[in-house]
């Protein structure tokens, strides 16, 4: 049966959730402000999840390994998480420690074994572990789950144009795998070529038309809906749209934005939006909405990355927040602290998700 599985939030500027199994006809999805605390406990799982992936691309076994303090100089990482992360590593089997020799890699590398339970992680080049990005939590979540069911994993990167036949050959081959996680914007190609070789996997963060594919993602269309009432319920009526290109996210969260501003009666206005902002010309492309006689009062942003890195932008025009214009962001990344006042977001629970 195909099945999706949406992100339903309660009540506006709350800060209960919970995600849920719906049919795509079913999902209901609400707006909250959330406030970000920064995880210790993450920041150490992304650093040894980094560290892993380090081991597999660019060291052989019996290589020897980074020190401690490039480590943390490298990753901006405090001791006590650099330990704790290479402590396990060694713990795993993934490295050694000689005294007076410092660390090696071992024979077995992470995701080479398995007994036959390997699974692909295979993540689009947008994807990344970085504590601040969409992803991280995800990707953690996904990796020690599918630890605590004795499955070994391996991180392939694919670019959007890459041919979906050498990858679904990699896959079928002699590594072994008993089914894939396919992480962000994928191709359609590598979708069918999966279902081809009757190699099971999920879509995460991505959704298909192609019949009997599953995938978890966020209700985008929903979400922003919802998030664009919140502004107009505010008060708002000149609400802008900004997002970077658009990729399948962004165009679903447009259309969230474009239904909720028709089914409230206001005419969606082409000046105020800007659908493919450039961080090498940030500023000169956000005042583009600000050019025509209707001035924005309120900002939707495609995600809370590119509401931050709009506040200076907005700034440097003579604009402030929240006197001038109010902004909204989407997925409730950590990122989204780093703004004053802080940024209300759409909050996504990214850990339910993995």
């Amino acid at each position: 049966m195909f099945k999706i599985w949406h992100l339903a939030i309660d009540n506006p500027v709350k800060t209960n959730y919970n995600l849920i199994s719906e049919s795509i006809h079913e999902v209901k999805i609400k707006v909250i402000t959330v406030s970000v605390i920064e995880n210790n406990g993450l920041r150490y799982q992304w650093l040894k999840a980094r560290l892993e992936e380090d081991i597999l691309n660019r060291y052989k076994p019996n290589d020897k390994f980074m020190s401690q303090r490039e480590i943390m100089t490298r990753y901006e990482a405090s001791f006590s998480t650099v330990d704790r992360a290479l402590r396990e590593l060694v713990q795993e089997g993934t490295l050694k420690r000689y005294q007076g020799r410092g660390t090696f890699v071992c024979e077995q590398k992470p995701g080479a074994g398995g007994g036959g339970k390997k699974l692909a992680l295979v993540l689009s080049r947008n994807v990344t572990f970085a504590p601040t990005h969409f992803y991280a939590e995800i990707l953690m979540t996904i990796t020690s789950t599918m630890g605590n069911y004795g499955y070994s994993f391996v991180f392939i990167y694919v670019d959007e144009d890459e041919p979906a036949t050498a990858l679904a050959a990699r896959l079928s081959g002699e590594e072994c795998f008993v089914g894939a996680f396919l992480v962000g914007n994928v191709s359609d190609r590598l979708i069918e070529a999966l279902i081809e070789l009757k190699l099971p996997f999920v879509l995460v963060d991505r959704g298909t038309d192609i019949p009997g594919v599953s995938c978890v993602k966020t209700d985008n269309i929903n979400g922003a809906y919802q998030a664009v009432k919140y502004l107009i319920d505010q008060g708002h009526r000149s609400i802008g749209y900004v997002s970077t290109r658009m990729h399948t996210s962004f165009q679903e969260r447009y259309e969230g934005y474009c239904n909720a501003l028709i089914d409230h009666g206001i005419k969606i206005d082409h000046t105020l939006l800007q659908r493919n902002l450039r961080d090498s010309s940030i500023v000169q492309d956000l005042k583009t909405i600000f050019s025509g006689t209707e001035k924005p009062t309120a900002i939707f942003f495609g995600n809370d990355c590119t509401a931050v890195k709009s506040v200076n932008a907005l700034l440097k025009l003579g604009i402030d927040i929240p006197d001038d214009i109010s902004i909204m962001g989407f997925d409730g990344d950590p990122i989204s602290e780093n703004t004053t006042p802080p940024l209300t977001t759409m909050y996504v629970d990214k850990v339910k998700m993995g």
